[in-house]
């Protein structure tokens, strides 16, 4: 659980520096800790800001002083299908 909690506050972090709070508010980003197994996740946000995520993964390079790289798995409208596609395999 400590890797999922600095993982999301360095994804919070930066999506707040480039977005600002209203940014975020907008987006409605959400890390499910309950999905978070072996290195994957999934993120809820709004669906008109899924490119704005990507910007804030794309801008997080480290968590926790380790060199970190972000990929998308894919997008999905649901979370439970988001769930069976992404982290199941």
């Amino acid at each position: 659980m400590d890797d999922f909690r600095a993982i999301s506050s360095q994804i919070m972090d930066n999506s707040l520096r480039l977005y600002g709070e209203l940014g975020i508010a907008q987006a409605g980003i959400y890390m499910l800790p309950e999905k978070y197994k072996k290195g994957k996740g999934i993120i809820r946000v709004n669906h008109k800001y899924v490119n704005h995520i990507k910007a804030a993964l794309a801008l997080t390079k480290e968590v926790k002083g380790r060199k970190a790289i972000f990929r998308t798995l894919g997008v999905s409208g649901m979370i439970n299908k988001a769930e069976k596609r992404y982290l199941s395999a």
